[in-house]
């Protein structure tokens, strides 16, 4: 494939894979468009005949309808791949760098040869900010965002040559920016660019600040913070985070119950307030009965409100 030299960002979601993308693409010879799960969550491996897309699906996606990329005719697999790989590089200048949250199966499968970094935050800090985005009612349930993206990098990891693997913590990036950056670029090939760290002139993130980790010490109480690293077991110390020293446990049949209760509720509020009960319960009804056109027809009113928002 042309994009041997691609670099993939990969991590949790919440995780800072956004402004480290807006970083990348600030240096003068990388070009990061931002997140492209889109690329990779609708391929499948069929027996016997290799990658192929979903395309009726991919035509769905909010962020893939977002990016009006062109699907030529007759084009599927690797090809069209490498064809929405060529669109997206010829909108910016220097080496192509992407960033994804899932399907990194798909992404070792497709580029075998990308370099991959392994973007890595603190998971208390990402469940609670999961929640500020109205994905999940309790920082319990957040917790799973990056419990899934982990895992999967374990299965997927052993299988990618050590040399195209390098970790970044999120904790890090905010406390020594420039020195994270130099080994980042380093790692593509490049020298540290200082317009790296000039994006918050072009976008609405703030500068680097040792401030915004370890947030989750003052904005979750102890009991949540126990069953968030009950849930999180191992592999949130396998990860280099430390325990808070209260003692970790799993929720009882009564508490997981309430949790259960608590996080559907806050989910709901979110997205009433964000999208108008009309519009969510409208999309609910058409999903349940199956009406497909009409759920689709609002799940486009819902995503345009998405993406006004982003803007």
């Amino acid at each position: 494939m042309k994009f041997d030299d691609i670099t993939v960002v990969y991590g949790a979601e919440r995780s800072g894979t956004t402004v480290f993308g807006l970083m990348l693409d600030g240096h003068k010879s990388i070009n990061n468009p931002g997140e492209v799960d889109y690329l990779f969550s609708y391929l499948e491996k069929i027996p016997n005949a290799g990658l192929r897309y979903d395309l009726d699906g991919l035509r769905e996606d909010r962020e893939f309808r977002n990016e009006n990329l062109e699907i030529p005719e007759g084009l599927d697999g690797t090809d069209l791949l490498e064809c929405f790989l060529e669109q997206l590089d010829a909108r910016g200048t220097g080496q192509l760098s992407i960033n994804v949250h899932k399907s990194i199966d798909m992404v070792v499968l497709a580029l075998p040869n990308a370099r991959i970094i392994h973007m890595l935050r603190d998971p208390r800090d990402v469940a609670r900010s999961c929640v500020g985005m109205g994905w999940a009612g309790t920082p319990y349930h957040g917790a799973k965002f990056w419990v899934r993206a982990e895992r999967t990098w374990d299965l997927v990891s052993k299988y990618i040559p050590s040399e195209q693997i390098m970790s970044v913590r999120y904790e890090n990036l905010m406390g020594d920016p420039e020195n994270v950056l130099t080994r980042v670029a380093q790692f593509m090939g490049l020298e540290f660019d200082p317009d790296m760290l000039r994006y918050p002139e072009t976008s609405t993130y703030s500068a680097p600040d040792p401030t915004l980790t370890n947030q989750w010490k003052g904005k979750m109480d102890d009991e949540m913070v126990a069953l968030v690293e009950g849930r999180l077991g191992d592999l949130m110390g396998e990860r280099g985070y430390d325990q808070s020293g209260l003692p970790s446990r799993t929720p009882s049949t009564t508490e997981r119950i309430a949790l259960a209760g608590q996080n559907k509720t806050k989910i709901w509020k979110s997205s009433v307030e964000r999208h108008g009960l009309g519009l969510v319960l409208n999309e609910k009804i058409s999903r349940y009965l199956g009406l497909r056109k009409a759920n689709a027809q609002v799940r486009r009113r819902i995503d345009n409100q998405i993406n006004a928002e982003m803007k």
